[in-house]
Formats: C-alpha cells, sequence, structure tokens
C-alpha cells in the first residue's frame, strides 16, 4: 500500500500541506489528544491532513498571493497581511511563512475529518455533520452548525483560526 505523501514547502510550486505530520502530531501533543487522533494510521492522518488543506484553500482569503512569479499551490504563504502592526507572513531574514491560524486550521480540520469517518452516523448527525462521504473523504456540514461557526465567539474547529483572513466578515450587532 502506497503512502500518501505530504509536501509543506512554503510557497512551493508542488505543496499539498500546510503542515507535515511532525508539526500536527505536535499541535495534538501540546493538548488534550482526541483518541481518534491517536488511534489513526499515520497514512490516514496524512489523508486528512491533505483533504483538511484542500478544504482551507476552497475559501477567499484576504491579502495576495506572497509569489505571483512562480505557481504558489497553495492560498499560503499571503503578502500585505498586517495585523497589530506586525508582519505575519515572513520572518526575521523575510523569507515568507505560514500563518500559525492556517497550521491549526488545517490540524483541526483534519481532526474533524478523522473524527467524522470513525464515529457512528449517531455521533456524526449529533456533531452537526449533514451527510458524510468515505472515500475521498467529503463532509457536509448543517446549516446551523455553519452559523454558528461563522458568527459566534467560539466557532468550531478550524474556522474559529481561519475568521482572521476570511474576506467575508460577520459582524454581530446587538441591542443597546
Amino acid at each position: 500500500m502506497a503512502t500518501t505523501s505530504l509536501v509543506a514547502t512554503v510557497a512551493g510550486e508542488t505543496s499539498n500541506s500546510y503542515v507535515t505530520l511532525v508539526e500536527a502530531e505536535q499541535y495534538f501533543e501540546d493538548r488534550l489528544v482526541p483518541s481518534e487522533w491517536t488511534a489513526a494510521t499515520d497514512d490516514n492522518k496524512n489523508k486528512a491532513l491533505l483533504a483538511g488543506c484542500r478544504d482551507i484553500d476552497k475559501h477567499n482569503f484576504h491579502y495576495l498571493r506572497y509569489d505571483t512569479t512562480t505557481p504558489q499551490a497553495l492560498a499560503f504563504p499571503r503578502t500585505g497581511a498586517l495585523v497589530n502592526e506586525s508582519h505575519l507572513l515572513t520572518d526575521s531574514s523575510d523569507d515568507p511563512i505560514i500563518p500559525t491560524d492556517i497550521k491549526y486550521a488545517q490540524c483541526e480540520r483534519a481532526l474533524e475529518l478523522i473524527k467524522a469517518t470513525s464515529g457512528s452516523l449517531a455521533d456524526t448527525m449529533a456533531a452537526g455533520i449533514k451527510s458524510e462521504k468515505i472515500g475521498d473523504v467529503s463532509v457536509t456540514y448543517s446549516d446551523s452548525l455553519m452559523a454558528q461557526a461563522s458568527g459566534g465567539a467560539g466557532g468550531v474547529g478550524s474556522l474559529k483560526y481561519l475568521r482572521t483572513w476570511l474576506k467575508r466578515k460577520v459582524v454581530e450587532v446587538g441591542r443597546g
């Protein structure tokens, strides 16, 4: 059986991931590790990370791609981003970087996909997932869950990390 490979070269022509498996393992090591993640094989983790990256890149992001002269396979890195008066997209030597939020979002999305394929249908429905497809992993969330993720303070998993970068902003209006 062939092993699924992640290519996490920043601004690379053949990149297919923002994180390596080692980075994802470190991310989950630094928090409460869900049993679904630890029980998954490395190949399934890689597949979930690849699908998570593809899902992230479907969004419409602020700012421009970092390299407009050579083909950059993924949506990040971006250029021109200033958040809290600091450049988030280059390091001290001015090399492009992938924002931490994007890496975290990919890890969380991978976990969501692993959970969706490892649980029962009742667990899936309770998690707000309308439908799922196991081969080539595909998930459709309920409208109420998506509204909660885009409008609420906490959001769900991967979406809470993407909010800063998404073009469409949700403004909460309260009564005075």
